[in-house]
């Protein structure tokens, strides 16, 4: 695993790309692997996630050390009981962004997301997923400005209509 980070690393850096580390503490934690739930970034910066599994707690803080770190803004986090993860969050365009449902997004994480995203003009839509989903990413991301890579078995009909009228390929 090592070995393909550092390739694509690698490439990322080929390609005028700047890649930044995660801080690190030395503490154990389980899931770090998966640094694309840590937090959204949006245009003006980042929110952080709010994890739905205490084991994953520990990651927020890293997250909060590097962005500061590296100068990048901290617009807001998720709080209290709300849980919204990064895995289950994509931009769509300067205005639309999308979060999943699921075991891992609750909807006082969506409204507290809804509220943060407002603050840019940005509005939210709520794509609920199949319960054998944990994130959107499963089903959804976007590739480039106008193209999405999509399982159409497992997302609503409503939204792929939505991408075919948005001019999506």
């Amino acid at each position: 695993m090592q070995k393909q980070h550092d390739q694509m690393t690698q490439i990322l850096k080929e390609e005028g790309i700047r890649v930044f580390e995660l801080e690190d503490d030395e503490r154990l934690l389980t899931n770090k692997l998966f640094a694309r739930d840590v937090g959204m970034v949006i245009p003006g910066g980042l929110i952080i996630s709010r994890f739905a599994l205490k084991f994953r707690y520990g990651e927020a803080k890293l997250t909060l050390k590097t962005a500061a770190k590296i100068g990048m803004p901290v617009l807001a986090s998720i709080q209290g009981k709300g849980a919204a993860e990064g895995g289950s969050f994509a931009v769509l365009d300067r205005k639309t962004a999308l979060v999943g449902r699921s075991v891992r997004v609750n909807q006082e994480g969506i409204d507290q997301l809804r509220d943060i995203l407002s603050w840019q003009g940005i509005e939210l839509i709520v794509i609920d997923l199949p319960s054998h989903l944990i994130h959107l990413d499963e089903v959804f991301i976007m590739v480039d400005v106008d193209k999405a890579l999509v399982d159409p078995t497992n997302l609503p009909h409503w939204f792929l209509r939505e991408l075919q009228r948005g001019g999506f390929n």
